[in-house]
């Protein structure tokens, strides 16, 4: 779990980790969201990086966005705390698990089953 600065959660429960997609982080239709115990961060610079349409309600600890991004929120449902800007993006909290060494092997060779799962 990347950890959120400021945060009262203690966490991010949902990265995108995606840099420049819009709508890194969609939610639309009826569905209820809610992040409990932790928060959410969208690392992208896209106008609309977070974009929250429909009915349903999206809730957690804190909604964080780049703050060279931003969100687009629709619709009826509502999404408290309202998402704020923040300076910097979080790094993959999993990014060390896929490192490889100067031979090409896994540095972590304890996951092999995992990135074999993955695909790595």
């Amino acid at each position: 779990m990347g950890e959120s600065s400021g945060s009262e959660s203690g966490g991010y429960g949902i990265l995108g980790l995606n840099e420049t997609a819009c709508s890194a982080y969609k939610q639309s239709g009826s569905a209820n969201l809610a992040v409990m115990g932790g928060g959410i961060m969208v690392n992208s610079n896209c106008s609309k990086a977070l974009k929250k349409s429909g009915s349903g309600n999206l809730t957690a600890g804190v909604i964080n966005y780049f703050e060279q991004g931003g969100y687009k929120i629709t619709g009826s449902g509502s999404v408290p705390p309202t998402p704020s800007p923040v300076d910097d993006r979080v790094e993959d909290p999993l990014e060390l698990l896929f490192a490889k060494g100067e031979l090409g092997e896994f540095a972590y060779p304890e996951y092999q089953r995992l990135q074999s799962w993955l695909g790595y």
